[in-house]
């Protein structure tokens, strides 16, 4: 069946497009029982798929499809209450967020003004400091990025679907979601942010709505079928709100369960006594004002939780987030959606405006980045504490031969470090001692990576990556007889760490995996007696904080909880076995290796996570500027001595 006249308004849909976008709502406010909410996006999926597909099929049928005319309305609908939001969240981020945490979230608008927030936050998670990154106030432009991007592709797949295959269509269709859901089902367990963020593995959720349309013309469903289909689709998607959670497998075939209960209450149609859940006022309201709703309810949250940290997850403050989400998606639907979505224009002005503001909106991001969040906002006394509150990796300047160097820059080298984030956190701990003896130190570092001679990492996926630029700046260290900083997050990789020259045996403990690199790497690099510090493990504080919150911006907002100190006894019987490896290591080579325990300068009868107000950890177990100074000052006489017996 082919259709003569255009369809008609669907209010069901409005009231489950309310369904999709509490759903979403009140899973990120953390309101029990929504611990599944996140499928309210994949319902504004299944929805996207249907309506998206029943209106380039039904233009085409009366011969009124317009590509152009597809376009431009793609763009009135979506793009002024996207450009809005992001103009509030950078004002507000401005107001508020210290320079860092400014430049981080000015970085993340330029990809969702690209419409590729989906690929740049997939690339994002399999960073190191994925985990213990705060949630990006413009994280939930990632669906969005998917939806636009199915608007590229799914026109031309249909009409050229319809040309060359008629009826068969809906067997492409059909094949293309299999396909996506085989694809997203296999991924998860290799790549389940991939699996998550990007559209190829999204596409079988459009495509259930699309098929819905070929259900339709092809089954006409009595008043009792219309009720029982109704009442599975509310029962599938109340199962999977209520019973997934974080830790599902998803998507793949779990999705399945939301998007067929989407796609029954879709195909149920809103005749059947159960449509007045899905067709009343209220539900019907919300689903109108759902699109700005999910654009303004994430940002909201970030900045409630900014602002006044712990009081944010009370009920007032939650209750607060809410009313303020829809009073303000309200406004923005009627003084935003509607006058641009009234207006009759052609696509190349509708385009022309919308490039202009993004290219406008989108400078004025990357000049604040490039400006590292500029720092101007705030009074001299509280950049020096934002200063103090970075992750210990600074100051650092470009290099040429490593990541980093710093101290006398423009002197010869005398210093160099060696390892992974864990040296990294260092450069702020060495950096004065280099500057007082006028020598340039360089940092040869990459994260996530064992850096020592013939070690590499199993079950990860940078490892290709880690061997390259191990092997490249062990040869950059060779050009030279400076001493060497070893550093690495030695009790971390467990079972993962292997030697590739095979001098520990395959059945060898992680300990004794170290210690083979450890030696290995002395006997490559100091042939000619340069001295080596090796810093042992480590000291991890009780709990993590909101690291974004450390440190001050122009407005305030609630201090960070500190977290509890941590007894040294703890800290000392974790690292006791590995740091006796290390005095072992020291007595072979009394004359070329020195020991520095950092729990000797962190700690006291505990470790304090904070001191005078400054927070010394970064995230779980990386030290701030802060910190690695406290450690640099405390041990600046065996820093210093290390230096100078260098030259």
């Amino acid at each position: 069946m082919e259709l003569s006249t255009k369809p008609p308004n669907r209010r069901d849909i409005d009231g489950l497009r309310a369904i999709s976008v509490l759903c979403v709502l009140l899973y990120h406010l953390e309101i029990p029982p929504f611990g599944g909410g996140f499928v309210g996006v994949d319902l504004f999926f299944v929805i996207s798929g249907y309506l998206i597909s029943r209106n380039v099929l039904s233009d085409t049928e009366r011969g009124r499809f317009s590509i152009q005319r597809f376009y431009e309305r793609r763009i009135r609908r979506l793009f002024p209450a996207a450009i809005v939001t992001i103009l509030g969240t950078l004002l507000i981020g401005a107001l508020w967020f210290s320079p860092e945490h400014f430049k981080s979230l000015t970085q993340d608008v330029v990809a969702a003004l690209g419409s590729v927030s989906n690929f740049y936050f997939w690339r994002g998670s399999h960073a190191y400091f994925a985990k213990a990154a705060d949630p990006s106030a413009v994280l939930h432009f990632w669906s969005l990025a998917v939806e636009e991007q199915f608007y590229l592709v799914w026109p031309a797949v249909l009409l050229i679907g319809r040309r060359f295959l008629g009826k068969a269509l809906p067997a492409l269709i059909l094949l293309l979601g299999a396909g996506s859901l085989f694809a997203a089902q296999a991924s998860l367990a290799t790549d389940s942010a991939g699996a998550f963020y990007l559209p190829a593995y999204r596409a079988f959720e459009f495509a259930i709505g699309a098929l819905v349309i070929f259900a339709e013309r092809r089954f006409v469903l009595p008043a009792s079928a219309q009720s029982i289909l109704a009442a599975l689709g509310f029962g599938l998607i109340a199962y999977a709100v209520i019973s997934f959670d974080g830790t599902t497998a998803f998507p793949g075939a779990n999705a399945l369960i939301p998007c067929i209960g989407a796609a029954c209450l879709i195909w149920a149609g809103q005749s059947h006594p159960l449509a007045a859940a899905l067709t009343n006022p209220v539900a019907v309201r919300i689903g109108l004002i759902s699109y700005s709703l999910y654009l303004a309810h994430w940002p909201l949250i970030i900045f409630a939780g900014y602002i006044l940290g712990d009081g944010a997850q009370t009920i007032a403050a939650k209750s607060s987030v809410f009313v303020l989400a829809v009073a303000s998606s309200e406004l923005m639907y009627r003084y935003v959606e509607t006058p641009f979505r009234a207006r009759n224009t052609s696509l190349f002005p509708v385009m022309g405006v919308a490039a202009a503001l993004i290219v406008m909106v989108g400078s004025l991001a990357f000049l604040a980045n490039r400006q590292d969040g500029w720092p101007w906002r705030l009074s001299v006394e509280a950049r020096a504490t934002v200063d103090l509150q970075r992750f210990g990796f600074w100051p650092c300047t470009r290099s040429a031969q490593s990541k980093c160097a710093f101290g006398a820059v423009n002197e010869k080298i005398g210093i160099q470090m060696i390892g992974d984030s864990f040296a990294e956190q260092y450069v702020a701990a060495f950096d004065p001692a280099a500057k007082r003896a006028a020598v340039r130190g360089e940092a040869y570092t990459e994260e996530g990576c064992p850096m020592l001679v013939g070690l590499y990492r199993t079950n990860f996926d940078g490892t290709v990556q880690c061997r390259s630029e191990r092997d490249k700046y062990l040869a950059a260290i060779k050009t030279n007889a400076s001493p060497v900083v070893l550093s690495q997050s030695w009790l971390t990789y467990g079972g993962e760490i292997h030697s590739e020259l095979g001098h520990s045996g395959s059945d060898a403990s992680w300990i004794d995996v170290w210690r083979t690199g450890i030696e290995d790497t002395i006997s490559d690099l100091g042939a000619n007696g340069r001295r080596f510090l090796i810093i042992g493990g480590g000291v991890e504080p009780g709990c993590r904080s909101q690291m974004s919150r450390f440190a001050p911006g122009p407005l305030w907002h609630a201090p960070s909880t500190p977290c509890p100190p941590v007894p040294v006894e703890t800290v000392r019987s974790r690292n006791k076995e590995f740091n006796a490896m290390l005095a072992d290591v020291q007595e072979r080579h009394p004359d070329q290796v020195r020991i520095l325990l950092p729990d000797q300068y962190l700690c006291d009868a505990d470790c304090p996570a904070t001191v005078n107000g400054l927070w010394l950890y970064w995230d779980i177990d990386h030290l701030t500027v802060a910190g690695a100074q406290r450690v640099g000052k405390l041990a600046e006489s065996v820093i210093r001595q290390f230096i100078e017996d260098g030259k």
